[in-house]
């Protein structure tokens, strides 16, 4: 019920004020989500019985599924206009980053282990 409230709180906001607000809690979620994934990767690799093959496994895992979702964001359409190709680079820039929070993760833990 409380997210409902949220959501016409924010609909109800004039554009400059979405704009705002969104890139400041944006940024704040999307900032928990990536250091959650990294914290993640970092107690998933001290499970494994060895540290770099651990790491290597999230590491080819990670890249390839970085790249196979660049590669579906980008090949949905045949032609993009400016605003579908804007969302696009943010989109595999955020891909990019996850994708280097989760490396990040296991090898904190194989530096550490």
């Amino acid at each position: 019920m409380l997210f409902f409230y949220l959501l016409l709180w924010f609909i109800g906001l004039s554009t400059i004020w979405q704009i705002v607000v969104f890139s400041i809690f944006g940024g704040t979620i999307w900032g928990l989500f990536t250091w959650l994934s990294s914290i993640i990767m970092y107690g998933v690799s001290f499970i494994v019985p060895n540290k770099k093959v651990g790491f290597w496994i999230i590491l080819i895992m990670s890249l390839y599924n970085g790249i196979k979702a660049i590669y579906r964001l980008w090949t949905v359409k045949d032609d993009y206009g400016h605003i579908e190709t804007f969302l696009g680079i943010v989109c595999t820039v955020l891909i990019v980053e996850l994708t280097f929070a989760l490396i990040l993760g296991a090898s904190n833990a194989t530096e550490n282990g």
